[in-house]
């Protein structure tokens, strides 16, 4: 028995029995009247309420807990219908028992500290198993006071059934026990304008928060979500309240205390009053920011794949290409060749031929021959031939060692390869790819290289870095061309640059676009993020670029830009890269 002081005026009394106890067991008999005393009959020999005042007697007959009074040893001496329904007994069997044989776990030391809790205080509260005739139990509230009637001091016990108190308090027990070990949040808010949040479970302390900051209106629920995705998530649940929904869900991303970015799960609903206006909404929220990852990676595999086999099949083209371009440029090189010293050949036979001509225009037997001769050489112009046919065959050759050039780039810039990791000098990467993609850049801007001479190889996935470099640069024409009028008469200019760093290779792309505002160059390595125009833009490029150089090959990737400033991307590559393969994801942020 734990005695426990309640209020100034209250002493509570705990008497139940341990849980693996059966409180059936604990009954026990105390000093029970004689058996003459069970006829109901007072000290006078009447009924002891006969001589209690009408108004009392209908008050104690009409109390809705179960009423037993008793005198000051306990012995009962009058009960209402109530409590002989709680108790099981008839109106004979009840009178003449103590009050402590209806009480589990009671004894006389119960009844003397309740005489002397009553000194002092007004009342007693006893948390007890009752015992029923049948010997069931059923948990119970008891009040007791003393009273004086018809001259004498008594004992008045008012027992309450709290059955179905104990059974929800269990039942809220349970679900507290289960929600604090789960991730799910359990919430209760309400629809104004701030979204107090009157309930939440403590388990939100998983994301660094603690419940009673909620409970006393410091913090909200509205304080858990992402600045971004605020807007949409509360203008959601207040739009489904309008129109009368019963139920809402919705994914978005909260920030922890440490400011870390998760997603969740909401789904809850709304409770409304009589006319159907929302009073609060309630639910769960969980964790989903795994399963958005894994999402994000299989997503990223996907487009990894669909890039692989694009390129793959433009290897394939290009190379085919490649082999039909080669065969005719290098017989038609050839032949320039043979045509550029065939023509030495045949200046050298004309310039003796000339020194013969005047040689023979001293003879007068010629003079006829030398005539028809020089008005030959006159229509044909041939000082002219002599002067411009060599310059036209060294053009000739300049634009099929250009062709020669093109398709060398294609052939290395294009070709599937290998996944195996090879040495690769990034310079001649940068000029092939400057070479292929210049019909992206050259309308719009002027190229300029500054290539450290000395640039150690770097051991990587050649393809993947040609693609890397490929996607930055023609992201950098773009850039500059969403910024220049139609026709425009004066050019952007793109400037690659490349170095060693340490262990690294540096490479930086620095473009004279429009720039990026801070919003879009947080997410600007984003899956399926884009700025640019339907049709223009996956949003996969530079998701490409980031997973390759940070997650393939353990490099560093940056971007700088101010809106009106062009954007500079730094890119960072290590000179020996031993990565083992990993899954193609991303784990987002600039590296």
């Amino acid at each position: 028995m734990s005695v426990k002081k309640q209020s100034a005026t209250t002493i509570r009394i705990d008497l139940l029995p341990d849980l693996h106890e059966n409180p059936r067991k604990k009954k026990k008999f105390v000093v029970s009247a004689p058996a003459k005393t069970k006829l109901r009959m007072s000290r006078e020999g009447v009924s002891p309420a006969a001589g209690w005042s009408r108004d009392f007697q209908e008050l104690f007959r009409s109390v809705y807990d179960g009423a037993v009074i008793t005198d000051l040893k306990g012995r009962i001496l009058e009960a209402n219908e109530r409590a002989l329904n709680f108790f099981g007994y008839g109106e004979q069997d009840l009178f003449g028992l103590n009050v402590l044989d209806l009480v589990s776990c009671a004894d006389e030391l119960l009844l003397d500290t309740i005489l002397a809790t009553l000194q002092d205080q007004k009342y007693v509260l006893i948390n007890a198993y009752c015992l029923r005739q049948d010997e069931s139990v059923f948990p119970s509230e008891i009040s007791v006071s003393r009273i004086c009637l018809s001259g004498h001091d008594e004992l008045c016990f008012f027992v309450r059934d709290t059955t179905q108190r104990e059974t929800s308090e269990e039942l809220r027990r349970q679900m507290h026990f289960i929600i604090s070990r789960s991730r799910a949040v359990a919430f209760r808010m309400e629809l104004d304008a701030y979204f107090r949040t009157d309930y939440i479970s403590d388990n939100v302390a998983q994301y660094g928060f603690e419940a009673e900051r909620f409970l006393e209106g410091s913090l909200s629920f509205v304080n858990l979500i992402h600045p971004e995705d605020a807007a949409a998530c509360t203008g959601g649940i207040r739009s489904h309240a309008d129109e009368g929904a019963e139920e809402m869900e919705t994914e978005c991303r909260i920030l922890t205390a440490d400011r870390e970015e998760r997603w969740i799960h909401l789904q809850g609903l709304y409770v409304r009053d009589e006319q159907g206006d929302p009073l609060y909404f309630q639910g769960v929220f969980m964790d989903i920011s795994e399963r958005k990852h894994m999402q994000a990676e299989r997503d990223l595999m996907e487009i990894r794949l669909r890039q692989a086999q694009k390129l793959e099949s433009m290897g394939q083209l290009a190379a085919g290409i490649a082999h039909e371009i080669n065969t005719p440029t290098q017989f038609t090189g050839d032949s320039i060749h043979y045509l550029q010293a065939s023509f030495s050949d045949l200046c050298e036979l004309l310039r003796r031929y000339h020194l013969l001509l005047d040689q023979a225009r001293g003879v007068p037997s010629l003079a006829a021959e030398v005539a028809d001769l020089d008005a030959c050489l006159e229509e044909t112009d041939h000082e002219f031939l002599t002067a411009e046919i060599p310059r036209a065959l060294d053009r000739s050759l300049k634009g099929i060692k250009r062709i020669a050039d093109i398709v060398q780039a294609m052939k290395e810039f294009s070709h599937p390869g290998s996944a195996d990791r090879a040495l690769m000098d990034v310079n001649r990467a940068i000029e092939n790819a400057i070479i292929v993609s210049k019909n992206e850049w050259k309308y719009v801007a002027e190229m300029e290289t500054r290539l450290e001479k000395e640039l150690p190889m770097i051991r990587c996935i050649p393809g993947e870095i040609n693609q890397v470099i490929l996607n930055i640069l023609v992201n950098a024409a773009q850039a500059i061309e969403e910024t220049l009028p139609p026709n425009p008469e004066k050019k952007g200019r793109i400037t690659i640059t490349t170095r060693r760093q340490n262990e690294y290779v540096c490479i930086e792309f620095q473009d004279t676009g429009g720039g990026m505002s801070a919003g879009v160059k947080s997410r600007i390595f984003d899956p399926f993020f884009t700025t640019k125009e339907v049709g223009r833009g996956t949003g996969q490029g530079l998701t490409i670029v980031y997973n390759i150089v940070v997650n393939r090959h353990g490099g560093r990737l940056w971007v700088e830009s101010e809106p009106g400033s062009g954007a500079l991307f730094r890119v960072l590559l290590p000179v020996e890269n031993q990565q083992k393969e990993e899954p193609f994801g991303i784990e987002g942020g600039l590296a």
